[in-house]
């Protein structure tokens, strides 16, 4: 919080005016509405992330990710990203941005694909590190979405994992995204996801993502991140923000981080 407030301090100091709440938001989704047309083939120059990173967009910015599904089963692009064993040809992370995917369009056929096909394959889902392929955590969150896209209560399984049932294999950006999604389908943030999401702000002060979460676990306002996400250096107005790395996620363009700060901050 504390780099935060010295960001605020040093724009008004400058003369930077702070905008009134609503101007604020008009002026995000202003900025934001530029970035998404910015969301190309050619932002993503790691290929391997590019699945993921289009299926998050998606909850902001129309995409089509279908060409990456084969009959439940998802790869990232056509060139290999699990030579010599080192990466995989889908990651955890891509399969947790498919479900986004799936929420936002509500495609209950999608998701009954990808339930088939794991579990045909005991929920490995790609070729490469068994710690990269292997979904089976992520299985209470699918379940759920189904029940909540049926409008059924079929599932037998404790849909409902504590946030310490998660920590060991999600980390940082990866852990919010996963707090993030549930909160999508589930409508709220508990008590225990929130503490986790100040703790992962307060390591990390001026990160976008985190701010707007936090703010969301406790119901207020998201002035704050409004502000950030128009003033932060690493989201330019009259550049592409394609650097990565600005807030740690390994491989994001800064036009896909602004996205996905955007969307938690507005409610998505």
């Amino acid at each position: 919080m504390k780099t935060l407030l010295i960001l605020i301090v040093c724009l008004l100091l400058t003369g930077t005016v702070r905008q009134a709440p609503t101007q604020l938001i008009r002026s995000a989704n202003l900025k934001g509405d530029g970035y998404c047309s910015l969301v190309t083939d050619d932002v993503f120059k790691d290929r391997c992330s590019k699945l993921a990173f289009k299926a998050i967009v998606s909850v902001n910015c129309p995409q089509d990710i279908s060409k990456h599904e084969n009959s439940g089963q998802w790869e990232n692009d056509e060139q290999p990203c699990y030579q010599n064993g080192g990466m995989a040809s889908i990651s955890r992370d891509g399969i947790l941005s498919v479900l986004h995917y799936i929420w936002t369009t509500k495609d209950k056929e999608m998701l009954a694909r990808l339930i088939k096909y794991g579990e045909y394959s005991d929920w490995v889902v790609g070729k490469g590190p068994r710690d990269q392929v292997d979904v089976i955590m992520l299985t209470p969150m699918i379940y759920l979405m189904r029940d909540k896209l049926e409008l059924t209560n079929k599932t037998l399984i404790n849909y409902l994992p504590t946030t310490e049932d998660v920590t060991s294999e999600l980390h940082g950006h990866s852990l919010a995204n996963y707090i993030w999604l549930q909160s999508r389908v589930r409508g709220y943030i508990d008590q225990n996801e929130g503490s986790m999401v100040e703790r992962l702000f307060n390591k990390n002060p001026g990160d976008p993502m985190y701010l707007a979460l936090m703010y969301r676990a406790m119901g207020q306002p998201q002035d704050e991140t409004f502000f950030l996400l128009l003033q932060h250096p690493a989201f330019p107005n009259k550049s592409n923000p394609t650097s990565i790395n600005a807030f740690g996620w390994k491989g994001a363009p800064m036009v896909v981080y602004y996205l996905i700060s955007l969307a938690i901050a507005e409610g998505k």
